[in-house]
């Protein structure tokens, strides 16, 4: 408070020292106004109060008085309920009375009611059956509530008046199958009398509403009137569902003992009908169902959900192909073929559908497709692997293509037994693909592989007793045509496995070594003869007979593919030319003089040029260096007479074979007498080291000379 004066003394000697005493006066005068009306409005404001507490206190005293005359005048009610008892039960036997009176009619019209609504059934005019029905209902359910209301009723006469109307709960059981016969062949009904299903609708809805009033009944007072709920249109909904399922299962019309295709007819037949009835659904029973039922929705999911349960059971007994089949039936099934078609338009995400079957089902179908397959190709090629052996034993030789080529059904079989398994899977995923893709390009190196051990067993016997087999070497041509077949195919196709592919071409060049092979045994005789003295004196004819060997052998190898002829004729000369250079290399003869060597060189000049013209028939070999060429350096070699040329001249063979040993350049020095024979091989060893030691480059180079070993 003194701060407060002082603050007030300061204001008022500085207003007395400004001369400003009348403004401080005017705004103390209106500050005493603003108070006297605030002190003013607080007063009346407490009387008001005042006033209002003591109405309140009148008020309360009246109550008080009031529920002091109820209590006065309520103590004798107890004795008035006892008073008035037979008043009340006077009342329960005049309902009871006046509900027999008013059900008098039905009571004894019953029999002639339940028979008239049997006729109504049995007639089909259920709305009138059903009419007659809920009269007879009504009955029953209002005298056994009056007998209910009435606690000291006789029990005996429920079980009367229950026994009495005991046709009601019959009568409603056949009106009942009526209806669930209609509902069940609704798609039908609503098509031919859409009428039928409205009216039986009407039914199942009034019978709806009486449950509820039913159930509110029992709420209030416990009374269940007998069959009640029948809960009908719950009903409605599981006969749909047994209807759907029943129509999705029962499109079954084969076995896989009766046609091999009997899935994909009945995946199509279940299409088209799902698509029709689902049609029918949303023109037809849209018009005829309360909008309650949300029918179209409703038959949607309950398609969905049976043709779900139904695949998930067919898919435990699918072999095979079926397995995709089902895949690719349930991948297309959302889209423009059933569910998103035209006429439907149904977007699975928006209808909040679940898939057809769970991504675990799909790859466990996967799975076992795969298992399936390579169980498959395990079985298919091992059976292929057979039927070759057995061809091979035959008395008649290979088939030919329109080009003449030997050949078997091997090749082909084995593509289109892959590639079909590719274009199927490739109607899945590329998941699918992928796996089987890897699948077959092993399972195609292991039939190399076990076509090759069987080729060498074949051959292994047949090297043993070659008189065993009639057409060993038509059907080793078949083979090396089969080879290369397989190897053309799978270098077509995008996908495939260079291994794969380099393993046959392996296993061609293996077969072209069998034919050679089986050749020379033929021709081996003859070569081993040149050099000899017999084939010096022209005693033996060892190139005309080669030629002829040959001649004959080019009957059968003109049924190779050309890639293949112009191959084993490359190989062909390339071993003649060795086997015929090692056969000069290790000669029989002595030559004593410079004319016996001419006459040797000219021989084997004159033989090498029939023999390399006899290979190549076709004139189609391109060599960058005639295999024959050695032979014409070996007579080069065999013509020099002058010692000091001798090791220049070595030189020149060393660079033009660099893989010649001294064993093979002693063989030489020995037919050229320029050298004692006994230090030939020391002599050419020394020569050879004379060179120096080879390069890289030149250690490379493999000729002729890297496959003839000469004895030491």
């Amino acid at each position: 408070m003194d701060h407060q004066d002082d603050i007030l003394i300061a204001r008022v000697k500085k207003a007395i020292n400004q001369g400003n005493t009348g403004q401080l006066r005017d705004q103390v005068q209106q500050n005493l106004i603003k108070l006297r009306k605030v002190y003013a409005e607080q007063l009346n404001s407490a009387k008001s109060s005042i006033k209002e507490m003591e109405k309140a206190i009148e008020e309360l005293r009246e109550v008080k008085q009031s529920l002091e005359a109820v209590e006065k005048a309520t103590r004798d009610v107890s004795m008035l309920a006892a008073n008035l008892k037979p008043i009340r039960d006077e009342s329960s036997r005049h309902s009871q009375l006046t509900t027999t009176r008013e059900n008098f009619k039905h009571i004894f019209d019953v029999p002639q009611n339940v028979a008239t609504t049997r006729q109504f059934i049995n007639e089909g005019k259920l709305l009138m059956a059903h009419q007659h029905l809920s009269e007879l209902d009504k009955s029953r359910h209002a005298l056994l509530y009056e007998l209910h209301k009435n606690s000291s009723s006789n029990p005996n006469d429920k079980i009367t008046l229950k026994q009495y109307f005991s046709d009601v709960d019959k009568l409603s059981d056949e009106l009942g199958r009526q209806i669930w016969l209609i509902v069940r062949r609704t798609l039908n009904v609503v098509r031919r009398d859409p009428s039928t299903i409205v009216s039986a609708l009407r039914i199942i809805e009034r019978e709806e509403r009486a449950d509820e009033m039913t159930m509110k009944k029992f709420e209030a007072t416990g009374f269940m009137s007998p069959g009640r709920p029948k809960q009908w249109r719950k009903r409605v909904f599981d006969i749909l569902e047994e209807a759907v399922a029943e129509r999705i299962s029962g499109n079954q019309f084969e076995e896989r003992s009766e046609n091999k295709h009997w899935l994909v007819r009945h995946l199509e037949v279940t299409r088209m009908m799902m698509l029709e009835d689902l049609r029918v659904v949303k023109v037809a029973c849209v018009q005829c169902f309360p909008p309650s039922y949300n029918i179209a929705n409703l038959m949607l999911k309950l398609y969905h959900k049976c043709l779900r349960s139904h695949l998930l059971d067919l898919s435990h007994h699918l072999d095979g192909n079926e397995y995709v089949h089902l895949l690719n039936w349930v991948q297309a099934y959302p889209g423009k073929d059933l569910l998103s078609h035209p006429q439907l338009n149904i977007d699975v995400e928006e209808e909040g559908l679940d898939p057809l079957l769970p991504e675990s089902n799909k790859q466990e179908l996967t799975d076992r497709y795969f298992a399936t397959i390579e169980k498959n190709y395990r079985e298919w090629m091992s059976n292929t692997i057979n039927r070759e052996e057995r061809d091979w034993s035959s008395s008649e030789p290979p088939e030919m293509d329109n080009d003449g080529h030997y050949h078997t059904t091997t090749p082909v079989f084995i593509f289109q037994m892959i590639d079909q398994h590719l274009r199927v899977a490739e109607t899945v995923n590329q998941t699918l693909e992928d796996r089987i893709l890897a699948l077959s390009m092993d399972q195609l190196i292991i039939f190399a592989q076990q076509y090759k051990e069987t080729i060498e067993k074949y051959c292994k016997i047949h090297f043993s007793d070659r008189g065993r087999y009639k057409f060993f070497t038509p059907y080793m041509v078949a083979i090396t045509n089969n080879c290369s077949r397989i190897e053309q195919l799978f270098l077509n196709m995008e996908k495939s496995r260079p291994s794969a592919v380099n393993a046959f071409k392996a296993l061609r060049d293996e077969a072209l070594e069998k034919l050679l092979k089986e050749l020379f045994l033929d021709v081996g005789k003859e070569i081993n003869q040149i050099g000899s003295q017999d084939w010096m004196d022209g005693k033996v004819s060892c190139v005309e007979n080669i030629c002829l060997t040959l001649d004959d052998y080019y009957e059968d190898y003109k049924h190779l593919r050309k890639e293949n002829r112009k191959l084993l004729y490359m190989k062909l000369a390339h071993r003649m030319a060795r086997d015929y250079t090692r056969a000069l290399l290790m000669k029989k003869t002595n030559l004593g003089n410079q004319r016996q060597r001419q006459m040797f060189c000219d021989k084997f000049i004159r033989e090498g040029k029939i023999l390399e013209d006899r290979i190549n028939p076709e004139h189609n070999l391109k060599f960058d260096r005639s295999p024959f060429q050695p032979l014409e350096d070996i007579k080069e070699f065999l013509q020099l007479r002058d010692p000091d040329l001798l090791t220049l001249e070595v030189q020149n063979l060393k660079l033009r074979y660099p893989d010649m040993n001294e064993h093979h350049l002693s063989a030489l020095l020995s037919m050229s007498d320029i050298i004692p024979r006994r230090e030939c091989l020391k002599e050419a060893k020394r020569m050879l080291e004379a060179g120096g030691a080879p390069t890289d480059q030149e250690q490379q180079v493999k000729t002729v000379f890297s496959e003839i070993q000469l004895p030491t």
